[in-house]
């Protein structure tokens, strides 16, 4: 009887796995290969959103009543929307980024990001990196805005990682809540590749907002100059 030897084990494993392979192409050869595709075209989606790069006078978000038709008819990159989710449904024009609405994949797009780009943690771990305009709370009495944060490590052709993601409210003090407000697009910090800036305008006098993005995904934003006040909002 001849005598069985780790070659012949290795060759016996070998066997088995090509058989499971060629079980799992037989049976879902086709969805796999789909969802492969589907991945790697996320991948690219992903890789454009994060070397996004807008200039920093180019408007994200405006409110103001008077101003609105003027800046829509001279920018055709802004749309109309409607606060559906709020008493009176305040209308606003906002900017779309067609890879982050593609990557989404959202019913009428993905409006209003004010930060959008490729932040490194001091790990140097790369994440995708979104502030979300989400919304004016029109039953405040002071001017309040909120924000959706996430991040997403890039995604690999086996699967999707997790994407963090969390809520901020912006309140500023003694502003009453008709009053209107503009947002810039956000830059990424050229010093330092876990952090970025915000720029928001009231009343003609613009101020900043800080964000950076940690070691476990999460993003924190804190003001650098002009009135506001920042608090998580739990989801």
């Amino acid at each position: 009887m001849p005598r069985w030897s780790r070659h012949h084990t290795r060759r016996a494993i070998l066997l088995v796995l090509i058989a499971i392979v060629g079980g799992l192409l037989t049976f879902g050869g086709a969805d796999m290969l789909r969802e492969f595709k589907m991945r790697l075209t996320m991948r690219e989606l992903q890789r454009q959103c994060m070397g996004y790069r807008a200039d920093p006078e180019q408007i994200v978000y405006d409110d103001n009543p008077k101003t609105l038709h003027s800046l829509r008819e001279s920018d055709a990159g802004l749309g109309w929307y409607k606060a559906k989710s709020q008493p009176r449904g305040r209308t606003h024009i906002g900017r779309q980024v067609a890879p982050l609405s593609q990557y989404c994949n959202l019913p009428g797009g993905f409006p209003m990001p004010v930060f959008l780009h490729g932040r490194t943690d001091s790990r140097g771990r790369q994440r995708l990196t979104l502030v979300h305009l989400a919304e004016r709370v029109e039953d405040a009495a002071e001017l309040t805005m909120t924000f959706t944060l996430a991040s997403h490590a890039p995604i690999t052709p086996w699967g999707y990682p997790k994407m963090q993601a969390s809520d901020c409210r912006l309140v500023v003090p003694g502003v009453p809540n008709t009053t209107p407000m503009r947002f810039y697009a956000g830059q990424p910090d050229p010093e330092d590749r876990s952090r970025f800036s915000l720029t928001f305008e009231i009343d003609g006098t613009r101020s900043t907002i800080n964000g950076i993005l940690n070691d476990d995904g999460s993003i924190k934003l804190r003001m650098a100059d002009g009135p506001g006040q920042l608090s998580p909002v739990a989801r």
